[in-house]
């Protein structure tokens, strides 16, 4: 499996990424060149490469790092290989943790998969594998839904899309069977396996304690969303055993999603207190108690779906404030809740204005946009849906005749 892009867009541009791949090729080419000047010839390397590879002691620490830049010169894929698994998913992991962040990150990464190595091998190892599966493993929790475009070998050879999710996990089953049947190898499966944990745990830790600011569809995100299924499910459950109804089982019945007058008392309470913050035109109160709705009764059937007019004017506030997140879930709940509403083709508008210049989701925002043009009526929305159509095929719009 090749990794060629992902269709998750950047909020600014890539800088260390791409010069900690400039870092790799020019290291490489130096060791090359040192080589070929060398009296020795290819043998000239060796001493090089003992200088700064990573050995199974401890007693100078620097190796946990310099190892990660070195590549074995009798194949030039290992370094090609590598330095392409770092740009396709190094710039949304340098996005999220920022440049700095990011920087020391990797090199931790590095450290840490090499630790891992000394731990199971007593091979000396070279290569940014490790770190490399730092960066992935980081990508797995931080992405794990966006789509990676795959070259696939297997009897046949073509171009798949996969969750980022499943890529990854693929990529740590294949080196734990690698590890298992290779056993002697100049594979460092160890660092790669330690890597991936180091990156996955890394990134979890940083989203739990809130030191990374969890978006909708990473992983924690989507652990707390089960956990709450979960606690949802159990009071229904007890819901109906105190009530002692035909349904008190331990499970739902399939299709079945507990309703608002399954936590009445609740859920009517806190829907009441958004909309009388709205009543009284305290917007910004309002948008607050309406995010710890969907938070605690979000998974409630219908809980966080207000009346039309009070969805509008909250997922509008939130697209004001530049909260694309809750912007997106409030606007998605409106068209969900009202798909033939007059409002419907100027809401997906606005989604789609949201994902390809706030986002960067192209494909998702040509998607919204085959759904509103045709239902636009208001001049204003057509021009604005035409340029934005325009920026996202990479051609400048036409003036209007």
């Amino acid at each position: 499996m090749i990794p060629l892009g992902t269709d998750r867009g950047l909020s600014r541009p890539t800088v260390v990424n791409h010069l900690l791949i400039a870092a790799n090729v020019a290291v490489f080419c130096a060791v090359a060149i040192a080589g070929i000047r060398s009296e020795r010839g290819q043998e000239g390397i060796s001493p090089i490469l003992d200088r700064w590879c990573l050995l199974p002691e401890f007693t100078q620490p620097w190796r946990l790092v310099t190892y990660a830049f070195l590549h074995d010169m009798s194949s030039l894929w290992h370094l090609l290989g590598n330095m392409l698994f770092l740009w396709v998913f190094g710039p949304n992991v340098e996005d999220r943790f920022g440049r700095i962040g990011y920087l020391a990150f990797y090199l931790a990464a590095a450290a840490g998969a090499g630790a891992g190595h000394i731990l199971v091998s007593d091979a000396p190892a070279i290569g940014a594998s490790g770190a490399i599966a730092g960066v992935t493993g980081a990508y797995m929790v931080l992405f794990p839904r966006t789509q990676v475009r795959v070259l696939f070998f297997f009897f046949l050879i073509g171009i798949i899309h996969m969750s980022a999710l499943w890529f990854v996990s693929l990529s740590v089953l294949l080196n734990i069977i690698g590890a298992a049947s290779h056993r002697g190898s100049q594979v460092a499966y160890g660092a790669h396996l330690f890597g991936y944990a180091f990156g996955f745990s890394i990134a979890l830790a940083l989203l739990a304690s809130g030191l990374l600011k969890s978006e909708t569809f990473d992983l924690f995100h989507l652990f707390r969303q089960a956990r709450r299924r979960a606690e949802i499910r159990e009071a229904y459950r007890e819901q109906h055993q105190r009530t002692d109804t035909p349904f008190a089982s331990k499970e739902a019945p399939k299709g079945m999603e507990p309703e608002i007058s399954e936590l009445a008392k609740p859920v009517a309470e806190a829907r009441a207190e958004v909309g009388r913050l709205l009543a009284i035109g305290q917007v910004a109160e309002a948008s607050g108690a309406y995010k710890s709705l969907v938070e605690k009764y979000g998974l409630i059937a219908g809980a966080g779906t207000l009346s039309r007019g009070q969805q509008l004017d909250l997922a509008n506030h939130f697209f004001q404030r530049q909260d694309f997140s809750s912007a997106v879930a409030a606007y998605e709940r409106f068209i969900e809740a009202y798909p033939r509403d007059r409002e419907a083709p100027h809401v997906r508008l606005i989604l789609a204005v949201i994902a390809g210049r706030y986002l960067h989701q192209a494909p998702r925002a040509k998607a919204l946009l085959a759904e509103a043009i045709p239902a636009l009526r208001d001049a204003e929305d057509v021009a604005i849906a035409n340029d934005l159509l325009a920026e996202l095929d990479g051609t400048p719009a036409s003036n209007p005749s």
